[in-house]
Parts: structure tokens; C-alpha cells; sequence
């Protein structure tokens, strides 16, 4: 597993990725190509996220590994 980043080193477009932020925890997260502004799953309608790092999603399981 990779490394906590610093959130300056994320992705700009639109790659979703781990994030953490200190009020809200871990979450997977994207911003728009351009944007500033953080876009979760689950959607936290509402809410502003600023999280201070991140780090890649895991590869999916390979196919037939349980």
C-alpha cells in the first residue's frame, strides 16, 4: 500500500483517489479537471471536504484470487 501524500501533490483531473481529512476520515474523492473543490463517495451533499492527504486507490483483486 502506498503512502499519506500531501493533498498540494493530488490530482487535478479527474482520477479518484483516498483522501483523509481530519474532521471527516478516510474517503474516495475527486475533483474536476480545473476544480478546487472535492467531490466524495459516498456524496456528503453539503459539505465541505478539505482534506490534507491522500494517496492511490489499491489495484482491484485479480480475477479468481479470493
Amino acid at each position: 500500500m502506498s503512502e499519506w501524500l500531501p493533498i498540494e501533490s493530488a490530482p487535478k483531473g479527474d482520477e479518484t483517489i483516498l483522501v483523509y481529512d481530519p474532521m471527516d476520515g478516510v474517503c474516495s474523492a475527486f475533483r474536476m479537471s480545473g476544480g478546487s473543490n472535492w467531490i466524495t463517495f459516498p456524496a456528503r451533499e453539503g459539505e465541505l471536504l478539505t482534506p490534507t492527504h491522500w494517496m492511490p486507490l489499491p489495484a482491484p483483486p485479480q480475477k479468481g484470487t479470493t
